[in-house]
């Protein structure tokens, strides 16, 4: 999996979108999130236009690191490959 193309400290609903989830789910974590930040007293997050809000507002919504159980799970999967592939 690869990451944000921007940075990883930021994330928008494309980025959700290439992680595997739905439009509307990657739209509705982007608004909570913002509405999560705007009650947190960050306004700037108030405004439509910003599309990009920071990785760890997600996460917390979530419950889970975005990159890290990706990066163990994508590792965990090429173990598994090469394991199978040795024993051919």
């Amino acid at each position: 999996m690869v990451l944000p193309s921007q940075s990883a400290l930021f994330i928008s609903r494309q980025d959700l979108i290439s992680y595997g989830f739905g439009e509307y789910e990657a739209t509705q974590l982007l608004r909570m999130a913002k509405a999560n930040l705007v009650k947190q007293g960050l306004n700037y997050y108030a405004i439509r236009g910003r599309r990009r809000v920071p990785a760890s507002a997600v996460e917390q919504i979530l419950g889970c690191p975005l990159f890290t159980a990706q990066t163990g799970t994508l590792d965990g999967r090429a173990k598994e490959t090469e394991q199978f592939d040795q024993r051919e």
